[in-house]
């Protein structure tokens, strides 16, 4: 699957308006802006939007924006769900402490511009590795925070 872009909505808590809008097309084109009129052109023709828990959270914001604008909605990919499938030992896939701690890590050099969820994925790529070779996720395998 080549052609697939990852969204992710920033949200307040209190009001429910959304506050910031990060995305990153499969070639690591970056969008990063508030703006769903921007965020719908630079969503044109993609086949695929994925995203952490997004069919529950950035759907309900992205979805009535489709319509207004009259866009086709790209087929939706939830990587919560794939985290169930990949890490059925786990009793929940909702972000943790850690997971939070790994973002955060992975927000150094080695992703520049990317998005939560793009962090999330090479988060779980690197987590998927370590399962694979029955190696423990150390932190002092993480690259370190400036």
């Amino acid at each position: 699957m080549k052609d697939i872009t990852f969204v992710d909505l920033e949200v307040t808590l209190n009001t429910c308006r959304v506050v910031d809008i990060g995305a990153v097309r499969s070639d690591r084109t970056p969008f990063h802006e508030n703006s769903f009129d921007n965020l719908l052109l630079f969503l044109h023709q993609v086949p695929y939007i994925g995203g952490h828990n997004i069919l529950k959270h950035d759907l309900s914001y992205l979805k009535p924006q489709f319509e207004k604008a009259g866009c086709r909605q790209p087929k939706i990919i939830d990587t919560l769900y794939l985290s169930s499938l990949l890490f059925p030992e786990k009793l929940h896939h909702q972000l943790s402490e850690s997971d939070r701690d790994l973002l955060r890590r992975l927000r150094s050099d080695h992703v520049p511009h990317g998005t939560d969820d793009e962090r999330r994925a090479q988060a779980d790529r690197i987590r998927a590795r370590r399962h694979e070779r029955g190696k423990p996720q150390a932190r002092s395998e993480l690259p370190e925070l400036e």
